[in-house]
């Protein structure tokens, strides 16, 4: 049986700046003053313990310090405009105007910088809240997601949000025709997709050749 080495985690540094510290919503608010840190150490035992085994030897790592920033005040601004939006489906009163509001916050920011960093997670994330929520995007909402996502993946596609949001595409249109591999060319996005690509027509084949089906996907 294989077993995993021990792994002890005494320090690590790690400082909040007071906006970035409020974001999380895991931790007491109250706490939140100008600058927090969390201190841990990692020490690991490369060797399986035995019971009864002497003290091992131990590979230790220095400590590592690093700080994540307070956000500026465009950021700010951002992040609270997609959190407002999120916010809409957990509100039975507003879940109604979620993916009208989602799709449009998408639209702008996508229009205003198609390297957004939430573009990714509100045409991703964003879309299977309001699955989850039961809210159905209705034919033009779809079709609209579809676009923006397409344009993401292509803006984006050095990037592993570009590759999401290019994955959602391709298991969204399989059987389709759309090969947005060919649109992505030689890239990160383009590899997952070609990947996916690859599987489903993989899978395809040995579904017509085990039924002997005469339909017309088995027939391209």
């Amino acid at each position: 049986m294989l077993r995993t080495a021990a792994c002890l985690l005494r320090q690590v540094r790690i400082c909040f700046g007071s906006s970035s510290f409020r974001s999380l919503g895991a931790l007491n608010r109250n706490r939140a003053n100008e600058s927090s840190c969390t201190t841990l150490f990692a020490q690991f035992d490369p060797r399986v313990p035995k019971p009864g085994s002497p003290t091992q030897e131990a590979i230790v790592a220095e400590a590592v310090s690093f700080t994540v920033r307070p956000r500026t005040q465009a950021e700010e601004i951002a992040f609270h405009e997609v959190q407002d939006v999120m916010g809409l489906v957990w509100d039975r009163a507003q879940r109604p105007h979620f993916v009208p509001a989602l799709i449009a916050l998408a639209g702008r920011r996508l229009a205003a910088d198609d390297t957004d960093p939430y573009l990714a997670y509100l045409l991703n994330h964003g879309v299977v809240m309001a699955e989850a929520a039961q809210v159905r995007l209705d034919s033009t909402q779809y079709a609209r997601v579809m676009t923006l996502r397409i344009a993401t993946a292509r803006t984006q596609r050095a990037l592993p949000a570009g590759a999401l949001v290019a994955q959602a595409v391709s298991l969204a249109s399989r059987g389709t025709g759309l090969h947005l591999s060919d649109t992505l060319g030689p890239s990160l996005a383009g590899d997952v997709v070609r990947v996916d690509e690859a599987s489903y027509l993989k899978g395809m084949a040995a579904w017509c050749e085990r039924t002997n089906s005469q339909s017309r996907i088995c027939k391209r």
